[in-house]
């Protein structure tokens, strides 16, 4: 984007003065003109300075920088040497992240509907070479290797905050979703890609979320299938410490804003996915594979490609600061507080699936024959 402001003087000056203009980092945005002249003439008259933003393609977030003003050179002892204030100036972020696939390519049945019938902003990263990997979807940077030591919640959080790795200290305990949008729900012991995230532990990594319901507890994620649970932070016998993977970018409180928007006919949109949900899809339960059916054949709205969600998309909508249910329910009322199938499989078994609880927005595996609830989704990035 661009912005501008003025500059002019306070006072007519005897000679002319120059003020010089620059950005303390080029790589968020530029200026011109790289300085401005004041005579005895135009002394009040307001002269433009135009910022421009760099469009650097990363999910960085927004970032602050300044546009300095230099010390005003003059033959006029009274503005020569006077330093004007600098200006703050942000550089916004336009880039939107993207909802990553689960990595699934099995089927557990041959009715069509399955996570891998569907392959949406499938994994990507890149390995920086510097003990760090960027997810190509969402724009994260990622500690490559955790350092194997586990923590209690709060070390871990003061672990991730004095981090400094790959040239960078920004380091923070990433939130559920940032956490789970790494699992692999196609590989096992550990689910995750280990060809970029090196060494990573068939174990509990924290979150950075405390459960709503009792604050005594956090989020973690499982990585040895990728259930997402939530537990005591510590306790009085030293249990309950985990391992830790630092991120840096992004939005600390929510990756997928809760962009919400009823369009009608049962269906809501959700911006910052591009996905479009059933609003009220009723209170009939159903197992795994009726609940592929289910929305395969279902039309709200008029649509005709629904589908059964997987587990990413499913949390996406999960908002973990309220409770039975985790969910708006000005947006998505009458939602259950208990289990909604997704279409993934569980790599631990092929009579297993994913859900998702929305009591609290705990992600679980369970056989495929047991009966939950349902809502469909469409669309997607």
């Amino acid at each position: 984007g661009i912005a501008s402001f003025t500059i002019k003087l306070n006072c007519q000056p005897n000679a002319d003065v120059t003020i010089g203009i620059s950005s303390n980092d080029s790589s968020e945005g530029n200026v011109n003109p790289s300085s401005l002249t004041f005579t005895s003439d135009d002394w009040v008259t307001n002269q433009a300075v135009t910022v421009t933003g760099v469009d650097d393609f990363d999910f960085d977030g927004d970032q602050n920088y300044m546009i300095v003003l230099g010390v005003a050179t003059s033959t006029d002892l009274n503005y020569q040497g006077i330093n004007p204030a600098d200006v703050s100036v942000t550089n916004t972020e336009d880039e939107a992240p993207l909802l990553p696939d689960t990595g699934q390519t099995t089927s557990r049945t041959y009715t069509f509907g399955e996570d891998h019938d569907y392959a949406i902003n499938s994994p990507s990263y890149v390995d920086n070479n510097n003990g760090t990997v960027t997810d190509n979807n969402t724009g994260l940077v990622w500690q490559q290797s955790d350092d194997n030591e586990i923590r209690h919640w709060d070390p871990a959080v003061s672990y991730c905050q004095n981090l400094t790795l790959g040239s960078h200290s920004d380091w923070r305990l990433p939130n559920p979703k940032e956490l789970q949008s790494i699992v692999d729900y196609g590989q096992r012991e550990p689910a995750i890609d280990t060809a970029f995230f090196i060494g990573t532990e068939s174990s509990d990594y924290w979150s950075s979320t405390t459960s709503v319901f009792d604050t005594l507890r956090a989020w973690y994620v499982d990585f040895t299938y990728g259930d997402l649970v939530s537990f005591y932070k510590i306790n009085s016998w030293g249990m309950y410490a985990r391992y830790v993977r630092c991120v840096r970018g992004g939005s600390e409180s929510n990756i997928w804003t809760f962009d919400f928007l009823n369009i009608g006919g049962n269906v809501i949109s959700h911006g910052s996915t591009k996905l479009m949900w059933q609003k009220d899809p009723g209170s009939t339960t159903r197992n795994g594979k009726q609940a592929v059916t289910y929305c395969e054949e279902e039309s709200t709205g008029g649509y005709t490609d629904w589908r059964l969600p997987n587990i990413k998309e499913l949390q996406s909508i999960v908002d973990f600061e309220l409770f039975q249910p985790s969910i708006n329910a000005t947006y998505f009322p009458n939602t259950e507080p208990s289990g909604y199938w997704s279409s993934t499989p569980c790599a631990c078994s092929l009579a297993m699936a994913w859900y998702l609880d929305f009591s609290a927005g705990g992600v679980f595996g369970y056989f495929t024959k047991d009966q939950r609830y349902v809502r469909c989704v469409r669309g997607g990035q």
